[in-house]
């Protein structure tokens, strides 16, 4: 199994960067982990939209040669309990070569041609929560889903 991460920004708090390493060390035990970043848009110059549609282009760029299970990261997307996220993974991995790709988004979500490009799109909950957090937290369910997968007591 590979699942690539695919993210907008490095994260820069130490919290976050601590927890991105542990649930990376984590997520290996179940997968090869790759993580990638592209450059956000913040800050030159433009509208959220406009700043969206970069990253867009970059993220689609960064992507363009992926094969696989396609997993964008937005609140308007379906939420899952643990058990029925680690099924869904399951089976699409099944199906996909055993390769998943997970695309978070800058301070300002995902535009609206990843939304599209995407198999799915995965809510981690109705509250906005920073990209960094949102990061972890995909990482962290991933990592569940495995553990639920493979009959480990983890996910208690």
């Amino acid at each position: 199994m590979q699942v690539t991460l695919l993210t907008v920004g490095k994260p820069s708090a130490n919290w976050a960067i601590e927890a991105v390493e542990h649930y990376t060390k984590f997520l290996s035990k179940y997968a090869r982990v790759d993580l990638q970043f592209v450059r956000a848009a913040s800050g030159r110059g433009g509208s959220p939209e406009v700043e969206k549609r970069a990253e867009a282009e970059s993220l689609l760029k960064s992507a363009s040669t992926f094969s696989g299970f396609k997993i964008a990261c937005d609140a308007t997307g379906r939420s899952f309990s643990s058990e029925r996220f680690a099924l869904l993974i399951r089976m699409e991995l099944d199906q996909h070569s055993g390769r998943a790709l997970v695309i978070v988004g800058g301070p300002h979500g995902l535009d609206q041609t990843i939304l599209d490009w995407a198999d799915l799109i995965w809510s981690l909950g109705p509250m906005t929560l920073p990209h960094e957090m949102a990061l972890v937290v995909a990482m962290e369910q991933l990592a569940r889903a495995c553990s639920i997968n493979r009959g480990e007591s983890y996910h208690k």
